[in-house]
């Protein structure tokens, strides 16, 4: 893998309010990667369907399916002389109700 570039961390927070006390919470996070790009094998490894499955696949899968399980999505963006990783989440969020 070449060596260099720039990483760039991103993070955008967004509520929405589902009633008095409760709201929900969308959380997406962005990983870019100036310079050369991810390369296909590792890209495969990571979002193909190999039948073939190495530990590092396996826990890769296993927090995708987190992921998933709030709502969310692991995607990746390839560009002209970037890579990014979009990650996204939705969480709910209770507020104690003052009396």
């Amino acid at each position: 893998m070449p060596t260099g570039g720039q990483i760039t961390i991103a993070a955008n927070l967004t509520k929405d309010e589902l009633g008095q006390s409760v709201h929900l919470v969308h959380l997406e996070l962005r990983i870019t990667r100036e310079g050369g790009g991810i390369p296909e094998g590792l890209l495969n490894q990571m979002f193909g369907n190999n039948v073939s499955i190495s530990e590092e696949r396996n826990g890769l899968l296993v927090r995708s399916k987190l992921v998933k399980l709030r709502n969310g999505d692991v995607m990746h963006l390839r560009e002209a002389g970037k890579a990014t990783f979009m990650i996204s989440v939705e969480l709910a969020v209770a507020q104690k109700l003052r009396s």
